[in-house]
């Protein structure tokens, strides 16, 4: 056995590594956070942009080639899966997340619906019409990509209070999505 000299002696040395392991496992687990943050950051950043692109089909179905529009349908049937796909995985995210996303992909829908049918429904334009297009009319969903990304700092904020909001602005628009 130890004598209580022995033992006080090692104390220092028990302190140090149990303040070693501590450092350690709060080290590994911001570092797993910081990780997991990142990876969703970059889910979301994806899903933004394939919901952006909704809008940008418009200007593209508007200044379409004659010979493109099968590439063009082809493009919107792609889009139109990372669509579903991000929905999905953002899903499997955060529920509440998914409203939010799900809300902001309806209105870019929404406010291209008539534009692209009318883009589609038009004869393509000649290389002088390309170059001039200015009564056409640009979609607004400035405020619903605001609303988005709102949604998404507060989800992915390590503090409670913006996730809270997060949470009250879905539920208390449950019905309309």
């Amino acid at each position: 056995m130890l004598s209580q000299a022995q033992s006080a002696a090692q104390l220092p040395a028990v302190i140090a590594a149990a303040g070693a392991v501590v450092v350690a496992l709060v080290t590994a687990s911001a570092a797993f956070f910081a990780s997991k943050r990142d990876r969703r950051r970059q889910l979301y950043g994806e899903a933004y942009k394939a919901a952006l692109a909704w809008k940008e089909m418009l200007y593209r179905v508007r200044r379409r080639q004659a010979d493109k529009t099968s590439d063009l349908m082809e493009r919107s049937h792609d889009l139109q899966e990372e669509i579903y796909y991000y929905t999905g995985w953002i899903g499997s995210e955060s529920k509440i997340l998914q409203k939010s996303y799900v809300r902001f992909v309806q209105k870019i829908k929404e406010e291209t619906r008539a534009s692209l049918k009318a883009a589609w429904e038009s004869d393509p334009p000649s290389s002088v019409q390309w170059k001039s297009l200015e009564a056409e009319t640009h979609p607004d969903i400035d405020s619903a990509a605001e609303e988005f990304l709102r949604d998404v700092r507060g989800h992915l904020s390590m503090w409670q209070v913006p996730r809270i909001l997060l949470l009250w602005r879905n539920r208390s628009r449950r019905r309309r999505v």
